[in-house]
């Protein structure tokens, strides 16, 4: 009798853990026989082109005279 009613404790285990794993596929949606069909991969944007900034108007020479070591803040 112990052992019929150890065979069933585990058959109810495994139908719970069954019906519990099953749940969460459906809270989340992942059932397969629901799921949508595969997204359209779209080709990536073009790089960004930026035109060069005109430097000319900065003077190195001038600047590292006034600033002989560079040091990032």
């Amino acid at each position: 009798m112990k052992r019929k009613s150890r065979t069933i404790a585990i058959v109810l285990g495994v139908l719970a853990v069954l019906l519990l794993w099953h749940q969460v596929f459906v809270m989340t949606g992942v059932l397969w026989w629901n799921a949508p069909a595969p997204a359209e991969r779209l080709p990536g944007f073009a790089a960004i082109r930026l035109p060069r900034p005109d430097i000319s108007l900065v003077d190195l020479d001038l600047y590292m005279s006034a600033h002989p070591e560079w040091r990032p803040q």
